[in-house]
This record gives C-alpha cells, structure tokens and sequence, in this order.
C-alpha cells in the first residue's frame, strides 16, 4: 500500500491547471519539472509528520487545498526547532486544536492552522440573513443594529436575545449573545422607530462578511476563544486571500488586528489626524481596552499555494497584551511588533530569514532546481 501522498503512476500531461481543479488533483497529474520538485517537496514533508495522523492527512489532502496549509505550518514550526504534536486535545475543553509545539522538549505553544472554504462563508451568510429576519419579527420600538464576531455554522436559538429586547433595554445597550463555536453576535439598541411597522434591523455588521478584512477577522474571532484558557502560548495562523489590488498584506493585518486606519477631521479648526476605527478591531475592543489576550500573535501569508513555497513569506503579528506572548527571539522570520509613533497604535517590522533561506531553496523554486 502507497503510505504517500501522491499516486505511484505514469505522468505525461505537461497542460495547465484547470480553473475547477485542485491544486493536489493537478499536481497528482501532472508530468511538468516544477509539479515534480513540488511533489518531492510536499512527500518529504510528509514523511515528518507524524505516523498515527498521516492517513487522516492524506485523506483530507486529496480533497481539501486546506490540508497543504496544515502540513506546510507543521513544517514552519519543525524548521524553526520545534517539535510537535498533532491534534492535541484542548485542557479544559473536549475540543482539539491543530498541533500543540514543543521547545526543548517542553510543551511550548499551540497552534491553529486553519483555511477556510467557500461553503462556510456562504453558510454564515445564510445564517445571517435568518438572525436579521428573525429579529424583525421581535416588536420592538427601537431600531437595532447587529453584529457578529466569527462565522456561524449552525442556527443559533434567539430566545436570549428576545427576552432582553422585551425588557426595554435603554438606548446606547450593547447586548452580548454567545451560541456555541466561539461565535458572538452584538445587538446595539439604536434611535427610536417613527412607526411600529418599520424594521428592526437597520444595520448589519456582518452583512459585510464577503470582504476580505471581514473573513480575516471572522476566522480569528473564531478561534481566539474558542479552547478556553490554555495556559501557554497560543498562534493562529492565516492564509489570506483576495486582497483587492493595492492591498497589501501589512495593512490589511494592521487594519484587522488594530483596528482600521482613517483620517479624522476637526470641524472646529480643520485639522486632520489619523485614527483607528476600534469597533472591529481583534486586540481591542470599541472602548479601546485589550481583548483576546489569550492569542499570543497571528501567522499572516498572502496566497499561498504551493506554487509559491519558496517566495511567500508567514510574518508574525505579535499581540502586544498577550497573556503568554510568544518569544521574537524563537522566530527566525519576518515579524511585526506593534508600536506607537506619532499618537498611532502600528506594528514595526523586524526583519529575519528569507523564506527560501529557511527551506533551503531557491529564490525561484520551483522553476529553478537546484
């Protein structure tokens, strides 16, 4: 039996990717130089994962690209001297995590590495649009606005929600709910309606889950809260994909994890300051007081495939009020530590390894062998 990940056949297609196509079903096929020093690549990882969780990955890696993303941090966190184990059991929930790392033989860090498909976004939004219809029937003399941190799977219960609604609550009350997933979902009591027939829900902040910035922070809500306190360390790693052109990684990690970076103007005088929108920020919450703090930092790449090993680089995002921050010195890429120079929470960037340097590749891999 073939314990690899790709078939032992004869490959003679030298044609192009199909656009509905895997990247594993055409790297499976494929007879081109670069497929092959890829498969080559991708078995040799394969061979340091663990024995007891190799047929799970295999069978998740002919269907889900996702599955390249698991093997290749699991690979990030072996080249940087950790060792680790795979689907460790969170400590004081019945839930797993992607791998727990160790340093020197001690348990170190956890570490989530989670790609998102298509279908749980579009099962967020459907769910969504069941909240806000199911809202609209609640009588209510004000008008509500509605959001949601982390993507919804499954149809929450609205009872808790309509019980607070029917108590009044005064205008300005943020009403926190919390289904099962890691997920929560805020109801703000806004103006007064003009007529009862009129909907509740004039304001939906996760109708916007379709931009890129908004599934970036849907994923990591997700997952910051969702294994209770682990008591070490805690990493979330993030493939992000479709930036809108002009984008790039740095500001969009910025805008997400801080908060989005807009120009205030004085009325009074006219003057302009820069400013971070706080109400979807991940560190902060709308007050400005820290939040997730149980999240030491986020592993960011821009679209990674594995046509791109060798050229896209995972920086680190660390979180300045982490509870259990992760070491700099422990990674030996790019990082970014958050700092505030002119009145303006950013990150500054600390240099390290190439990602080809850290593989031992070519710049140009995997069009130029060695």
């Amino acid at each position: 039996m073939n314990y690899g990940l790709f078939d032992e056949i004869e490959r003679t297609d030298i044609g192009p990717m199909l656009h509905n196509e895997t990247h594993y079903a055409y790297l499976n096929r494929s007879a081109r130089p670069e497929a092959k020093r890829i498969r080559s690549l991708l078995e040799d990882w394969f061979s340091r994962y663990p024995k007891k969780n190799q047929n799970c990955l295999l069978k998740k890696f002919r269907d889900q690209d996702s599955a390249f993303f698991e093997l290749y941090v699991h690979e990030i966190l072996l080249k940087q001297g950790f060792t680790c184990e795979v689907d460790p059991k969170a400590p004081e929930r019945s839930t797993h995590l992607d791998f727990l790392a160790f340093w020197q033989e001690k348990r170190f860090c956890y570490v989530e590495a989670k790609e998102r498909s298509p279908e749980e976004y579009a099962t967020h939004e459907k769910l969504c649009k069941e909240i806000i219809d199911g809202l609209n029937k609640i009588p209510s003399k004000y008008h509500l606005r509605v959001s949601c941190e982390g993507l919804l799977q499954k149809r929450p219960s609205l009872e808790g929600i309509k019980d607070r609604l029917k108590n009044r609550p005064p205008q300005g009350t943020r009403i926190p709910f919390e289904p099962k997933g890691g997920v929560r979902i805020f109801v703000t009591i806004l103006q007064p309606k003009k007529t009862a027939n009129m909907e509740n829900v004039i304001s939906a902040g996760f109708s916007a889950f379709g931009s890129t910035a908004e599934k970036t922070r849907g994923a990591i809500y997700e997952k910051a809260k969702k294994y209770g306190e682990l008591g070490l360390p805690y990493l979330i790693a993030i493939n992000v994909k479709d930036l809108i052109p002009g984008n790039d990684l740095y500001h969009h990690m910025a805008n997400v994890l801080l908060g989005d970076l807009g120009v205030t103007i004085n009325p009074k005088t006219g003057g302009s300051c820069n400013k971070r929108d706080l109400s979807d920020a991940v560190f902060l919450d709308p007050e400005g007081h820290p939040r997730n703090k149980g999240v030491s930092g986020v592993i960011a790449l821009k679209d990674l495939t594995p046509w791109g090993i060798a050229q896209i680089t995972p920086v680190l995002y660390h979180n300045p009020w982490a509870e259990h921050p992760f070491p700099q010195e422990l990674w030996q890429l790019s990082q970014q530590i958050p700092n505030e120079s002119n009145k303006v929470l950013d990150f500054e960037k600390k240099e390290g390894k190439s990602v080809s340097e850290l593989w031992g590749l070519p710049q140009h891999w995997p069009e130029e062998g060695f």
